[in-house]
């Protein structure tokens, strides 16, 4: 006789290998992480003001000077923590990064990224801070859509940020730590008998 019930069978597992892949991936770790994919819906639902209120439209050249101001500060911030943790490296952290994937500059890759966006964001704000008038005159979803476009930047660049943050105080921990085994394995090889 068959036996009647049936076999619960584990979920499968390709899915999760799936994301795994695609999530670490030069691309993915850029458009899958949390910072992306919450800062450009954020952004573009902001950008939505200006194109349905005609008051708050009247004041966004003023307020794209602001942004881009804001951004550009936002670049050299995160310059200066790059430029802050390649001076806490140590040579065994150095030694240890250099033997993975990317190496140092594969550590740097975060910043660079949202250096590269807070730029992009300074810029497209500072031609909208010039050129609002004319894209005031727009169809309002060509206004929403433009009028998106720093704002998406800028709070993609600024949730970037805490990524580079905790990145930093990770490495930090790191360089540690590599320093640490580093000391051990010096006084390990004192300790040995010569001989």
């Amino acid at each position: 006789m068959v036996n009647a019930t049936p076999v619960p069978s584990a979920p499968p597992r390709w899915p999760v290998r799936v994301w795994r892949r695609a999530s670490t991936s030069s691309v993915g770790s850029i458009l899958l992480s949390w910072d992306f994919y919450m800062g450009i819906p954020l952004g573009v639902a902001i950008g939505l003001a200006p194109a349905l209120s005609g008051t708050v439209s009247d004041a966004m050249a003023g307020v794209y000077g602001g942004v881009s101001g804001i951004a550009a500060g936002l670049a050299s911030l995160v310059l200066t923590a790059m430029t802050v943790l390649i001076g806490v490296f140590g040579q065994a952290y150095r030694d240890m990064l250099n033997q993975v994937r990317g190496g140092l500059i594969g550590t740097l890759r975060p910043y660079i990224i949202v250096v590269i966006v807070a730029v992009l964001a300074s810029l497209t704000a500072l031609a909208l801070c010039v050129t609002w008038p004319l894209v005031a005159e727009l169809p309002w979803q060509a206004v929403w859509a433009i009028a998106a476009i720093p704002f998406a930047l800028l709070c993609w660049s600024l949730l970037g940020c805490i990524q580079v943050i905790f990145q930093l105080v990770n490495h930090v921990k790191l360089n540690r730590f590599a320093e640490d085994q580093a000391e051990r394995r010096r006084r390990a090889l004192d300790r040995r008998p010569t001989g």
